[in-house]
Formats: structure tokens, C-alpha cells, sequence
């Protein structure tokens, strides 16, 4: 399973389905960390490892600052009428709007998913995949506010390209 596989298997549409039912569309749940661990316990019933309630809880995160990316749910798993996946949209996913970059992990993800401004997430996301960044690295460049100083640079593209050749070469998205 390729990374964007494994991005794309936690929003399984039961999953999905489950968290829209318990949100009914707040942005909190009023049910507290009881119906998490029993919903983890359910999940990990039928479908194994992975859906412990800190995992839960960090899917849900992920539901929450990518709704635009979903591809809208239609018929049930198993409806003779559904029509059939095509793959990931073409295109850049990340300049589409659609769907996630099959370069970046769920680690990414993780990452990425605690920066609160959403701009500056989309920049760092683009930026781990121009870069070939790992986790680390992404990790090391949010935490010396590489988005603000590009901010605050008056000459940005050359500072976009100075960090792209000091990574050039010697990195690996893993």
C-alpha cells in the first residue's frame, strides 16, 4: 500500500459516516472520550489495528481541516449503482484541491494537521513535496517559521529557492 493509499484508507467511508453522525456538523462533539473508546472498540472489531481513540481522534482532526479535499460520498459500500474508483484525480492533487499528494504520508499529515493557520499549512505542504522533505525535516522547517520569515522576506523566491538547494539532493520523502 503507497502512502497516498494509506491517506486516502482513513477516509473509509464508514468512518466518515460516523463522524458526520456524531458532529452533525459542529465542529466539537458534546459525547466526550466514552463514545471514542467505544467507537474504537468497534472499529477495531471489524477492521483490526488502527482505530484506537487517539487515532480516532486524530482522524477526526483530519476530517476537520480537509473537508474541501473529500470526494462526496454517494452510494453505500456494496450499492450495484455506485460507480467504481477511477484512481487520484489528475492533475496536481495539491493544485486541484482534490484528493492528497501520494508523496506525503499520514506522518506528514500528523504534522501538518497541527498548524492552525491554513495557509501556512497549504505552504508547508507544498513545500515537503517541491523539497522531498521527510517528517523531520518538515517538522525542523515549521518549527524555525520558515513560512513567516518567506513572509517577511523582501526577496521571497530567492529565499524559496535558496532552501530548496540546500535540501536538493540529500532528502527523501518518508
Amino acid at each position: 500500500m503507497d502512502k497516498s493509499e494509506l491517506v486516502d484508507k482513513i477516509w473509509d467511508e464508514k468512518e466518515r459516516e460516523i463522524f458526520e453522525a456524531l458532529q452533525a456538523g459542529e465542529k466539537r462533539a458534546q459525547y466526550g472520550q466514552k463514545l471514542l473508546e467505544q467507537l474504537s472498540e468497534k472499529l477495531q472489531a471489524q477492521y483490526g489495528k488502527g482505530s484506537s481513540s487517539t487515532n480516532l481522534k486524530y482522524f477526526k482532526a483530519f476530517y476537520q481541516d480537509y473537508p474541501d479535499r473529500l470526494v462526496p460520498m454517494g452510494h453505500p459500500p456494496g450499492d450495484p449503482f455506485k460507480l467504481q474508483a477511477t484512481g487520484h484525480p489528475v492533475g496536481d492533487p495539491l493544485e486541484t484541491g482534490n484528493g492528497f499528494h501520494p508523496d506525503l504520508s499520514w506522518s506528514h499529515y500528523r504534522v501538518l494537521m497541527q498548524i492552525e493557520n491554513k495557509k501556512a499549512r497549504q505552504f508547508y505542504e507544498k513545500e515537503t513535496v517541491a523539497g522531498t522533505w521527510s517528517r523531520r525535516q518538515l517538522e525542523q522547517q515549521i518549527n524555525s517559521l520558515f513560512y513567516e520569515g518567506i513572509l517577511d522576506s523582501k526577496d521571497k523566491k530567492g529565499m524559496l529557492a535558496q532552501a530548496r538547494a540546500e535540501t536538493a539532493g540529500k532528502n527523501r520523502i518518508v
